[in-house]
């Protein structure tokens, strides 16, 4: 009995070795993969040397998965699967960046010029949509959020207003014509010259704009208003919230923790949409708001002699 339990053993060992020795004999050859530089990797006799993305180790086959080990590469594990023509294959799992490797050059060849088809119709498709998207989105009052910077403006006519970008270096009100394209938009600047920009929408409905000479601008949509001494009166906060903008009836000042005094006060007058006279000079105010927001653009000139500007945006909660 004890003879019979020794000899039932000792042949399932057999067979396991015969089977492992087998799986091993099936993979031993070079594997052409469908990768972008159609690297090889070729496995014989317990090891392994790829001519891409890896270099040489040692392989073990434990059922299906072929594991790759190596001090240089670390450890990648690849599984023995069919296709669908039947054909064995390996397939190594890695997200975006999986791919297989096929016994037959031509195979590999064949499924990478599929797999770039197959992408490029996916691309040819997500930027449809992202300029439909885009088209659709793009009419109305955008200001910044991460840049203290004038408002942009889109209108559903094909007219852009804008006081800088698109060549315009006095930052004065311009007016010009613009189109979707599929990577952004195209603007016609005196007459013939045109300049393209990408603005691409995000997911959370903000606009990534590139005004060109390496300016990226991040917008948001808001709803323009017309100057109002109602809204205006009452406290605002910049950006990084240590001053304070008090409008009160026609005066307004500036003033902050560190201010030491009474503040001077400032006269002005509402004399448009989106301009105001102060010290008998016209600058803009540009007020707009969102659901739990007014938002006030103010632009000042830095000194009476000087052309430079100072941008600041404000926020005072509804």
């Amino acid at each position: 009995m004890m003879k019979k339990k020794f000899c039932g053993m000792a042949w399932i060992l057999v067979l396991m070795l015969a089977f492992t020795g087998c799986g091993q004999r099936m993979v031993e050859q070079t594997w052409y993969s469908d990768r972008d530089d159609l690297s090889t990797l070729t496995l014989k006799d317990g090891k392994y040397t790829d001519s891409g993305w890896l270099t040489t180790g040692e392989y073990t086959i434990q059922g299906d998965t072929i594991t790759l080990t190596s001090t240089v590469d670390g450890t990648h594990e690849l599984k023995i699967q069919k296709d669908k023509e039947g054909k064995t294959v390996l397939f190594f799992d890695n997200g975006e960046h999986s791919h297989t490797y096929y016994a037959d050059a031509g195979r590999a060849k064949f499924a990478k010029e599929n797999r770039e088809a197959a992408q490029e119709a996916a691309d040819t498709l997500q930027k449809a949509e992202d300029k439909k998207k885009l088209k659709e989105t793009l009419p109305g009052y955008w200001i910044s959020i991460d840049t203290e910077t004038y408002p942009i403006i889109f209108e559903e006519n094909g007219t852009v207003i804008s006081y800088e970008f698109f060549e315009n270096t006095d930052h004065k009100k311009q007016l010009h014509t613009y189109k979707v394209t599929d990577d952004g938009i195209s603007v016609v600047v005196d007459g013939d010259t045109t300049v393209t920009c990408k603005a691409k929408l995000q997911n959370d409905g903000t606009l990534q704009f590139d005004g060109g000479q390496n300016i990226n601008v991040t917008y948001k949509k808001v709803t323009q208003l017309e100057l109002s001494n109602d809204i205006l009166n009452g406290e605002w906060t910049n950006k990084t919230g240590d001053l304070k903008l008090v409008f009160n009836a026609d005066t307004f000042y500036v003033t902050s923790q560190a201010l030491i005094g009474t503040p001077e006060r400032t006269d002005y007058a509402i004399v448009g949409y989106d301009t105001a006279m102060v010290n008998g000079e016209i600058e803009y105010l540009f007020l707009s708001e969102s659901k739990t927001k007014y938002y006030l653009i103010t632009v000042q000139r830095v000194s009476k002699n000087s052309d430079a500007k100072c941008i600041t945006m404000w926020t005072k909660r509804k």
